[in-house]
């Protein structure tokens, strides 16, 4: 007998199936038993208060005035007398206490804190979110109908012709042509912020060239520094970033921090350059001086967010995702940025520019930060009055400089010069260096930029002619010149050239070189590359060779006819 066989024996052999009688399952029976008698629900959290409770019965006092935001709003009713509002031309909200600085009317923690604290000692009941927010939205808006309109400033300001510095704890360095003095009622407002260190009182008879003892600089590059340095206490004008570079050893973040502390002293006197845009902009609105330490290279979105802060620009950014709302930042600080090698190749930010090299310390110079920290902390004061001597004598000066010919930054030029004059006639030699310095800054953008360097080697064997062709075809050309290889950004494609050359036009017009882009063809865009003769550019007619170079009124000495005496002041 097979397998198969076997097998349909036993099945007709098997007795057959019967399903079990139906029985009501433990589940169902549980859950009617629950349905029919559900558990008493159980109690959760504090049970209320009775409103005959005593803890929570109201005092006459907190009955009458409110709670929260309604009851602080109340209590600064009271202090009236001691506070005042105020807002700006950009539309915010600020009030001010007599014992205080000026705060800002929203999202800010210094203000919360001192209110709550307020709040706490008159109720002795603590201040909520939603009773802080409530009452700066009341404020903001009383100080926006009845609050005195005021120009806000960071660290630097001017009112009726005389400039104002921000020492902190309510004083402010007044200069003026007839001189300077400590102000503590400064007719100017100044914003305020957490990272804000004060200075100490300048002292008369300063000497702002102690400085250098303190810091690795050549000869040759201290007058444009100090310059740089006198004229960053000027407000309201375009001014050029400082670029230090130099190798490991030099002393480069040091030396920054000193700079740092002279013009505007900061718990965070060095910054990394941040990651996000918007953390960048706040940097650049809160720092008077923004010091950005260890920097690479700066790339061409960061570079023009720079050139507008350097010229003074005003950042318009959304105040919440959720919303159409907007702030303001104004921007104008003096922008330091230090690395071992050239820190840019963007043309736009190169003119907007000065360089210090600094050179490796030996080890046999080096002293300890402890040490020099001390000294310079000694000699503070006396920088600092010594800053504002020159400023003020270069106030008087600046009103009769005329220049007859201007570089990018014309307002720098311009008071440079009465800087140098107020720091002993130097002004000649303050545009012999400015000029030199910028003709430095075209050397690094022409080891630097492949196209720069590539169109200057194409043109510079011919005194006068032109290169023609499509982009593709002067592109070939210029990379068999310069190799650049794939991860040199510098060097354009097809769809960069125009763009590229645009940015490089002032530069390329120092070395003669202009081009001209013509029609497009079935073969691409065509553009003409022509050489002629090199204008005259304002760092050569600084340095004084050119013969029509820059002319400068002076102040002229007094003539003796005009001159008139007192009859006592007369010899005998």
């Amino acid at each position: 007998m097979n397998d198969k066989v076997l097998l349909l024996e036993l099945v007709r052999s098997a007795p057959e199936w019967t399903p079990a009688t139906d029985r009501p399952s433990a589940t169902s029976e549980t859950a009617s038993t629950t349905t029919s008698n559900p558990p008493a629900k159980r109690g959760r959290g504090r049970p209320r208060k009775s409103p005959e409770d005593s803890d929570s019965a109201e005092s006459p006092k907190a009955a009458s005035e409110g709670r929260g935001g309604r009851r602080l709003l109340k209590i600064l009713d009271g202090m009236a007398d001691e506070i005042r509002l105020y807002w700006d031309n950009l539309g915010e909200a600020y009030i001010s206490f007599a014992d205080g600085p000026l705060e800002h009317l929203g999202k800010n923690s210094s203000l919360e804190q001192r209110l709550a604290l307020l709040y706490y000692k008159t109720t002795d009941e603590t201040l909520g979110k939603d009773g802080f927010n409530n009452a700066v939205v009341v404020l903001a808006a009383q100080a926006k109908q009845t609050g005195m309109e005021i120009e806000l400033f960071t660290r630097v300001g001017e009112y009726d012709g005389r400039y104002y510095y921000d020492l902190k704890n309510r004083r402010a360095l007044s200069m003026g042509p007839d001189g300077w003095e400590i102000d503590t009622d400064a007719p100017v407002f100044f914003r305020n912020f957490s990272t804000q260190q004060p200075h100490p009182d300048p002292v008369t008879g300063g000497d702002p060239w102690r400085f250098f003892e303190h810091v690795n600089v050549t000869e040759e590059n201290r007058l444009l520094l100090m310059v740089w340095i006198i004229g960053s206490f000027v407000p309201r004008i375009p001014y050029p970033a400082l670029l230090v570079s130099g190798s490991q050893g030099a002393g480069k973040s040091f030396f920054c921090k000193l700079l740092k502390r002279i013009i505007d002293p900061s718990a965070t006197e060095l910054q990394e350059m941040p990651k996000k845009d918007d953390d960048f902009d706040l940097l650049l609105y809160k720092h008077h001086c923004l010091a950005l330490d260890n920097i690479s290279s700066v790339n061409a979105a960061r570079a023009d967010r720079l050139c507008s802060a350097i010229t003074a620009a005003y950042i318009e950014k959304r105040q919440l995702h959720t919303d159409m709302d907007t702030i303001v930042l104004p921007c104008n600080p003096r922008v330091i940025l230090n690395g071992i090698n050239a820190l840019t190749n963007r043309p736009d930010l190169l003119d907007r520019s000065i360089t210090i090299h600094l050179e490796r310390i030996k080890p046999t110079g080096r002293r300890l930060e402890e040490e020099i920290n001390a000294a310079f902390d000694a000699d503070l004061p006396g920088i600092l009055g010594g800053i504002a001597d020159v400023l003020s004598r270069a106030m008087e000066i600046k009103p009769t400089v005329s220049l007859a010919s201007y570089p990018r930054m014309a307002d720098f030029a311009r008071w440079g010069y009465a800087v140098a004059e107020a720091l002993g006639g130097r002004g000649d030699e303050f545009l012999r260096a400015y000029g030199g310095n910028s003709a430095k800054l075209g050397d690094s953008l022409l080891e630097n930029d492949s196209l720069m360097s590539g169109l200057v080697q194409l043109m510079g064997g011919m005194e006068q002619g032109e290169v023609a062709g499509t982009f593709k075809e002067l592109i070939d050309r210029l990379a068999a010149i310069v190799q650049p290889d794939r991860n040199d950004y510098s060097f354009p494609t097809s769809h960069t050239f125009r763009r590229r050359l645009e940015r490089l036009r002032p530069n390329l017009e120092e070395f003669g070189i202009r081009f001209e882009f013509g029609k497009h063809t079935n073969k691409g865009h065509t553009a003409r590359i022509i050489k002629g003769e090199p204008p005259p550019s304002w760092a050569a007619t600084a340095a004084g060779t050119q013969p029509s170079g820059w002319t400068v009124e002076k102040p002229t000495a007094a003539v003796a006819d005009e001159i008139v005496f007192d009859e006592e002041e007369l010899p005998e």
